[in-house]
């Protein structure tokens, strides 16, 4: 039986879940890492990643399907010319099981205390601060910081009154800060998809859709996908999927004779910015469960990375220090936003002011270009 008493528990075996409590561990103090399910395990997910990403940890070649120097953005029907990315911008394709069951392993080689398989119910709370956390099957793990790491519907956030804070007021409920994003696998022959795709990523776009499509090459396989806004859809999000399948020329053209894998799968993600405060006494929280995904481009794994290590090293921090206050943990959100704030704020801000995304998307990618050095140092 593991133990029951940690300095840090982390919740969610996401990227930012690993990298929290990897950090945590580095930072000397006892963690555990909890996930619902038993890994690895598969995850609705384009499967982009940043380069910073590939290059801050070191990811092996075997982990990353394709490099990404390109980018074919489709309006309706028609291909908008093609933008090419130097490699230092330049995406990498995973499948996400492989790629946060590597950081996971990371985490693990580092000291963590992995437990799988162990959904959890809520935080355990004492005069309105954060002690640990109650398991499914009714156990308790106590620790000084609990770190959410748990996704868009988050019982850490939940839990421990974020949510309270975050949408008091009914406009602004948790839906509507959310997309649904409709998603799912074509198996096609390699050479296929090089003669079709390359290297290249598609992003179709439509009149009336909130959102965009997607089509990303890996080894012997294309993610194809939608993601629309919820307060913006006039119809279901299967059915803008479909209409890129079925009823998109270019979109059908590369999907020709592919072998749907599975059924297609649903997922809510946040989309409207990064939620503030990210921290409370005793508790912090890091990606999805904090809305930390770019509001044009719907990426979230950069910015969980990014935040999961800030966040494990301030717990850690915090725990060693005996003070786990909000006051002294609102240094988390200092620090993760001078590292990632301006990215994340400057999506949020061109897709509100523009209302159109294919718009706020040649804004941000212009933007990403001037300010790169900055972004990513």
């Amino acid at each position: 039986m593991p133990p029951k008493d940690y300095d840090v528990i982390v919740v969610g075996a996401g990227p930012a879940g690993s990298m929290a409590a990897l950090y945590a561990a580095r930072s000397g103090a006892s963690t555990a890492l909890l996930d619902m399910e038993k890994l690895p395990r598969d995850k609705l997910c384009g499967g982009g990643v940043n380069a910073w990403v590939i290059r801050k940890l070191s990811i092996p070649e075997n982990i990353v399907e394709r490099t990404m120097d390109k980018a074919q953005v489709v309006a309706g029907d028609k291909k908008l010319p093609l933008v090419s990315w130097p490699d230092s911008l330049a995406w990498r394709m995973v499948l996400r099981d492989r790629f946060d069951h590597y950081l996971t392993k990371m985490a693990v080689e580092a000291g963590v205390s992995l437990i799988e398989s162990t959904p959890v119910e809520s935080v355990v709370l004492d005069n309105k601060a954060v002690h640990g956390v109650k398991t499914r099957n009714n156990d308790y793990l106590h620790c000084k910081v609990v770190i959410g790491c748990d996704g868009a519907s988050s019982k850490i956030a939940k839990t421990a009154g974020f949510w309270s804070k975050w949408f008091n007021d009914s406009a602004q409920n948790w839906f509507d800060r959310c997309a649904y994003c409709v998603e799912a696998q074509y198996k096609l022959p390699d050479s296929e998809i090089e003669a079709r795709v390359g290297n290249t990523t598609f992003i179709f776009y439509e009149r009336d859709l909130m959102g965009y499509h997607w089509i990303f090459p890996k080894k012997g396989l294309l993610t194809v996908g939608t993601g629309c806004a919820r307060t913006h859809s006039r119809k279901k999000p299967s059915s803008y999927f479909n209409d890129l399948v079925r009823g998109n020329q270019i979109a059908k053209e590369i999907l020709k004779d592919a072998k749907l894998v599975g059924r297609p799968k649903g997922a809510y993600v946040p989309f409207s910015g990064a939620l503030k405060p990210s921290y409370a006494d005793g508790v912090l929280l890091a990606g999805d469960s904090a809305g930390m995904v770019g509001a044009v481009t719907g990426e979230g794994i950069y910015f969980a990375v990014r935040a999961g290590m800030v966040a494990g090293e301030v717990a850690a921090k915090a725990a060693l220090a005996g003070n786990t206050s909000s006051k002294y943990l609102s240094q988390y959100e200092k620090k993760w936003q001078a590292k990632i704030g301006l990215d994340l704020d400057t999506q949020a801000r061109f897709l509100r002011k523009t209302q159109n995304p294919l718009i706020a998307m040649g804004l941000y990618s212009a933007f990403v270009i001037r300010h790169q050095k900055e972004l990513y140092a």
